[in-house]
């Protein structure tokens, strides 16, 4: 099975947040702050969120009292961000790619949320971990929310899986597979918008547990603990994954 190659311009731009709209609510956002909240370690302090998205966590973050920074390569989003900001409870937004990050720390906490991590190769992967732990002040913490391997593939159907997004009357299909080989899911998507059709491709790495614990060992992370997104134990079925880190 070839690799696919990751689309990143296309999967990161116009359709992402149409066709995510149903789930990028501000009920889920509140949800996904509440959740994040009852994990970091501190009650304040600097957040560093990475990538960001618009804000729509950061700056929930930074309305509950944290200082908080926020990066994200796609500067349409990061403008988006700012445009919602209100007050000067605001978290910052800065454009900025995961895998060279220039924002200066140390951090509390960094927070990487919402499937973020794992699209480019090991080496990269890695660095971005390395560049977290660097971020990171004594007893920092790291939370990523991910895709759990073993459930991922144990949730897959042969040949593939078929997800279908509906947006009235324009349609996204993604088909996915395992590549084995790579540790990692491969997505082929079609896009019919707007009397167009577009086709691309993206990839997400999925560290089995052994991995993520080697990785973030060797990155400067003393502490790694792992659940489910309720906080219970992580059993084969367990497709969404947190990470918990500390250094």
């Amino acid at each position: 099975m070839p690799p696919v190659p990751f689309d990143l311009e296309e999967i990161f731009g116009p359709d992402y947040l149409h066709f995510h709209a149903d789930y990028l609510t501000d009920a889920q956002a509140e949800a996904d702050v509440e959740e994040i909240c009852s994990r970091l370690a501190v009650t304040e302090g600097r957040l560093l969120d990475a990538p960001c998205g618009t804000g729509r966590l950061a700056h929930r973050l930074a309305l509950l009292g944290y200082d908080v920074v926020g990066v994200d390569r796609c500067e349409a989003f990061i403008e988006m961000g700012r445009s919602q900001a209100h007050g000067l409870a605001a978290a910052t937004l800065d454009v900025g790619d995961l895998r060279n990050l220039e924002v200066q720390g140390p951090f509390d906490a960094v927070v990487c949320w919402f499937n973020s991590f794992g699209y480019f190769d090991d080496a990269t992967n890695r660095s971005i971990l390395d560049r977290f732990s660097h971020l990171l002040g004594p007893g920092g913490q790291l939370l990523i929310d991910t895709l759990h391997h073993d459930g991922v593939v144990h949730s897959l159907e042969a040949g593939g899986t078929t997800a279908v997004v509906e947006r009235g009357p324009d349609v996204l299909i993604d088909r996915s597979q395992f590549n084995p080989l790579l540790g990692r899911l491969e997505t082929a998507r079609r896009v019919l918008r707007d009397g167009q059709v577009r086709r691309s491709n993206y990839f997400v790495r999925l560290p089995t547990l052994v991995e993520w614990t080697t990785w973030l060992e060797a990155a400067g992370f003393s502490e790694v603990a792992f659940s489910d997104r309720d906080g219970a134990e992580v059993q084969m079925e367990t497709v969404e994954l947190v990470i918990d880190a500390r250094v």
